[in-house]
């Protein structure tokens, strides 16, 4: 029979997950950064993600905020930003005049072309790669099921597979061997 932690023991592993997971997300924005700016890319991470995924289709800033599972009103300042630096713009959906998705500008995809999808310096990469594949696979699979047990694990489960989805086809475009 598994062995029920008690109160104290589950706080300090609630805090500790907490804490070592606010960590790894520093330690690959940090990671990140420093790629975006070794390229002299003029965006931020969050800015960087959201044209990641304007490569792959045109999306609403509604669409995009649970793609990326951040709120809409922290994305309108993004999207700002990209049209400032015309990586993006707002379009008119000719099908529907009420729904304005956000595309790539030409600027915004050939910035996207100089930038690896991932490198040797990636510190989450470089990590999982250092844990070997059968502890990475582990750590992805015990991941999948803590969000599973928290609320709307389900939903949040499936956004995310759909975006990694399009992240694996966005790789396999950007690595596929030239014809």
């Amino acid at each position: 029979m598994e062995h029920k932690p008690s109160a104290n023991e589950q706080f300090a592993r609630t805090l500790e997950v907490r804490v070592l997971a606010i960590i790894v997300n520093k330690l690959t924005a940090a990671s990140l950064e420093q790629r975006l700016q070794a390229h002299g890319a003029p965006v931020t991470v969050m800015q960087y993600e959201v044209m990641r995924l304007l490569s792959y289709h045109a999306y609403t800033i509604s669409e995009l905020s649970r793609k990326i599972r951040a709120d809409p009103a922290t994305l309108v300042p993004v999207i700002d930003a990209l049209e400032r630096h015309n990586l993006a713009q707002r379009e008119r959906d000719s099908a529907d005049r009420r729904r304005v998705p956000v595309v790539l500008t030409e600027a915004g995809t050939a910035l996207l072309q100089r930038i690896p999808f991932f490198d040797a310096s990636d510190k989450l990469y470089a990590g999982l790669d250092a844990l070997g594949a059968d502890a990475s696979a582990q750590l992805l699979d015990l991941l999948r099921q803590l969000v599973q047990h928290m609320a709307g694990g389900t939903d949040v489960l499936a956004e995310v597979q759909s975006t990694i989805q399009i992240a694996r086809a966005m790789f396999a475009r950007e690595h596929a061997a030239p014809e």
